[in-house]
């Protein structure tokens, strides 16, 4: 009597290297034309994008930005004024066994930012950065599942559960929003500072595509033209939908996703009845690393 081994093929990713990292990046931020210049640095935050990642010879290769929001006391009268400004960097992370076409993956986190006057229309700036990559592979692994031709032994079968990519993509959405200004808020004189953060609420896959819900939370700093309450908050939650192609996709499979507010675009406006109000542009990005 022969013994038949019925086999199946497991798709893997398996893990081929990782590495954390630390990275400098420093620039120097000039006042525009328009704007008083900075007698004193009151606070000052920044916000890390890694907007391309490669996979090479024993490495990783990644560019990316810093947006730096800087709130300063001018020279003029020491009012309190609102700098943005980008810094772009580059940084490779040494991965021994990376090759091309491997999939690479980082997460990345501004550990401490440092900064010196250099005059009153000029800031350098200093951000420690820590970086961590990973290198994966798919691979096909061959299993035994069953043995056929013998019925007086015993198999001990165990299920295993395996996870592989099927696809991935990146894509980019707009969201347009009006924020009206509630009644009791004094008037808006300029907005000093803007911070909006993605959160996904919900992720659906379909045939070749995959659909997002979620919400931008916003948060706005203003000077207002009142001088008894002259620095207010606005918060806003601004819900958006959007339908990404990611060719292979299919429903039922697991998604994995992140969503970044990559830039955002304020203009104070007025309506019939002279109340103010912020028209609110966003730019997103949405990261589909892994489809299993």
């Amino acid at each position: 009597m022969s013994v038949e081994y019925i086999r199946d093929v497991l798709k893997m990713d398996q893990m081929m290297g990782a590495n954390p990292s630390q990275a400098l990046v420093e620039g120097d931020i000039t006042v525009p034309d328009g704007k008083p210049g900075i007698a004193r640095i009151l606070q000052i935050d920044g916000k890390i994008t890694v907007n391309r990642l490669e996979v090479v010879q024993d490495k990783i290769m990644m560019d990316g930005m810093i947006l730096f929001s800087i709130l300063y006391a001018s020279e003029e009268n020491h009012n309190v004024q609102g700098l943005d400004a980008v810094t772009n960097f580059n940084h490779s992370i040494e991965v021994l066994g990376a090759k091309p076409m491997m999939n690479g993956v980082s997460t990345q986190e501004i550990e401490h930012i440092e900064f010196t006057v250099s005059n009153s229309r000029s800031v350098k700036v200093r951000a420690i950065v820590n970086l961590d990559a990973k290198v994966t592979m798919s691979s096909d692994l061959e299993a035994i599942k069953d043995i056929q031709g013998i019925s007086d032994i015993q198999v001990l079968k165990e299920k295993v559960k395996s996870r592989t990519q099927l696809a991935k993509g990146t894509s980019q959405c707009m969201v347009k929003e009006d924020v009206e200004i509630a009644a009791e808020l004094p008037s808006i004189e300029r907005i000093l500072k803007n911070e909006g953060k993605a959160v996904i609420r919900e992720v659906k896959a379909a045939d070749n595509k995959v659909l997002v819900s979620g919400d931008v939370l916003l948060s706005i700093l203003y000077l207002s033209e009142e001088s008894k309450e002259s620095i207010q908050f606005i918060n806003k939650t601004i819900p958006f939908h959007h339908a990404i192609e990611i060719s292979g996709a299919y429903q039922g499979i697991e998604v994995e996703t992140t969503g970044i507010v990559r830039e955002i675009y304020l203009e104070i406006q007025e309506n019939n009845a002279g109340e103010q109000r912020i028209d609110t542009v966003y730019k997103q990005n949405h990261s589909f690393p892994s489809c299993n």
